[in-house]
């Protein structure tokens, strides 16, 4: 889809829009670091919730994984009281949306590259002992209502889903 002319616009819109929404991201790390709270925690799901859309629209899957795993971590976070779960789950956002921003920055180029080279080591490694931590919470998206896990991906899957 990257090399089709017809997509040109559109994908050079979709990298605009999703560096813009990574601003907007960091900024709410930023944040984060400062206080954690869990209205920022689900307001950095609900934003990247809208790159993740527009990354499987394109048929960019493993990005819509990686931004997945972002959105899932911001709403599990936010049901999290423990201040020490916080930072750890902003330091593995931080990794995760610089992750995402040199990814983008490739499409730009029209380069599709495998996300592994861009460094997921360190995500994944804190996102499979976070993981644990999130066994009894199933709620990863804003909807209040419960939802049965089985209807839910759950971190591990996700990770699975990148290849890792």
């Amino acid at each position: 889809m990257l090399e089709d002319p017809d997509m040109q616009e559109v994908i050079d819109g979709f990298c605009e829009e999703s560096l813009d929404i990574i601003d907007e991201l960091e900024t709410i790390l930023d944040e984060l670091e400062d206080a954690p709270s869990s209205k920022l925690f689900e307001s950095f799901g609900q934003k990247i919730d809208r790159i993740m859309g527009a990354a499987r629209t394109l048929q960019l899957d493993e990005f819509g994984a990686l931004t997945e795993l972002g959105k899932t971590l911001g709403y599990k976070a936010s049901q999290v009281s423990n201040p020490e779960a916080g930072e750890v789950i902003t330091a593995i956002l931080f990794d995760l949306v610089e992750v995402s921003k040199k990814y983008i920055h490739k499409i730009e180029k029209r380069e599709l590259i495998a996300l592994k080279s861009l460094g997921l080591e360190r995500i994944t490694k804190r996102a499979v002992v976070v993981s644990e931590k999130f066994n009894d919470i199933t709620r990863t998206s804003v909807a209040t209502e419960e939802v049965s896990e089985h209807d839910q991906k759950s971190i591990e899957a996700l990770l699975k889903n990148l290849g890792l």
